[in-house]
């Protein structure tokens, strides 16, 4: 978290931190007296990063990287957070990533943990560059998600078409049963397609 701090600088970095005994203190890169709160449990600091948060970029390091990391992973799946962007960022010769995706893909998805869809918002990204462009990536068409009742209703900037409408209902189910797939036009350049449960759909590419 210092190297995002620093790199956002003192004036755009909140920081949130947990009090431990040991270890725990924060960056130089953030202002403690005006922009840095302080959690005792570690869920109440998840919450508050995770809940406001648009996008994760997360780097190599140890058990709280791996526990935040699975935390926002659980909070997608689940659909307890609004759809948003996963970047595993790693240099281009690192290893970290690489093989934390193969224990996903081999023992965690091979397994039958969980469905191989469910990693459809995580990308390992090898510099800053390709990590900004996969998040203006996904943003460049989502705008919000919401759920109303027990139907979820997302707001996209483009129309879709007629063959990415049928590709819709044919990778989820759901889809084909109960309420058809709508579009409405809003305010001119906006869509908003609702369907009944939402959960299965991440991304329209």
């Amino acid at each position: 978290m210092e190297a995002s701090a620093k790199g956002a600088g003192r004036e755009h970095t909140l920081g949130v931190n947990i009090e431990l005994p040991f270890e725990q203190f924060s960056n130089p890169y953030i202002d403690a007296e005006t922009m840095l709160v302080a959690m005792q449990y570690f869920f109440t600091r998840k919450v508050a990063m995770t809940r406001p948060s648009n996008a994760f970029a997360i780097f190599p390091g140890g058990l709280g990287t791996m526990d935040e990391t699975f935390e926002v992973l659980t909070l997608l799946h689940t659909g307890k957070t609004s759809p948003a962007p996963v970047v595993l960022l790693d240099t281009p010769d690192g290893t970290f990533w690489r093989h934390w995706m193969d224990f996903v893909d081999n023992a965690v998805i091979a397994d039958h943990y969980i469905d191989e869809n469910d990693m459809c918002l995580v990308r390992l990204c090898t510099s800053t560059e390709e990590a900004a462009g996969e998040i203006d990536h996904f943003f460049s068409n989502y705008v919000s998600f919401d759920v109303r009742g027990d139907r979820g209703y997302i707001k996209i900037r483009r129309r879709p078409n007629a063959a990415q409408l049928a590709a819709l209902a044919n990778a989820v189910p759901r889809f084909r049963s109960g309420t058809r797939l709508r579009a409405r036009r809003r305010h001119d350049d906006l869509v908003r397609l609702r369907w009944p449960q939402l959960r299965e759909l991440a991304t329209l590419d």
